[in-house]
């Protein structure tokens, strides 16, 4: 789920002016194409990362990354269902509430206009995804290629 949270997030606050609950300024406000680029560009990100976590068989419920079973080893099991709670179900979500904490600061500023800058940093964005998804692909490669040679 963590792949999709912050894009979850993003979405509420994009919707938000089309919703019966929202405050009444931003309902007035009306469209805000800032908001919405923000929330293309996330879906495009979560899209390359839950491909890449789906790929790795990590999306499976039975499997954890591996270094959560080492702390768990690490620690009694009380401290482990603390440690769980605070920072895996707690603080982890507050981070990725925070990625899509932009996209309300962009909600708030609903007349300003999409400039040049909205379209490099949308530019720069793209090319980030695009330089994650070869990096994703050359490291998925290597490890698929050191996984499938038999020890000498």
């Amino acid at each position: 789920m963590w792949t999709f949270f912050p894009t979850m997030y993003t979405a509420y606050y994009a919707l938000l002016p089309s919703l019966p609950f929202a405050p009444k300024d931003i309902q007035e406000a009306g469209l805000n194409y800032r908001v919405y680029l923000m929330l293309v560009l996330q879906v495009f990100w979560m899209t390359r990362l839950s491909y890449n976590t789906w790929r790795r068989g990590l999306f499976a419920f039975k499997d954890e990354d591996y270094r959560w079973q080492i702390l768990r080893d690490s620690m009694p099991v009380s401290l482990f269902h603390v440690f769980h709670f605070v920072f895996i179900a707690a603080m982890q979500n507050a981070i990725l509430f925070g990625l899509g904490y932009p996209t309300y600061l962009a909600l708030r500023n609903p007349n300003a206009p999409l400039g040049i800058y909205d379209a490099l940093l949308a530019a720069l964005s793209i090319i980030d995804v695009l330089v994650e998804f070869t990096a994703d692909n050359q490291q998925y490669s290597y490890q698929t290629f050191k996984h499938s040679k038999r020890p000498r």
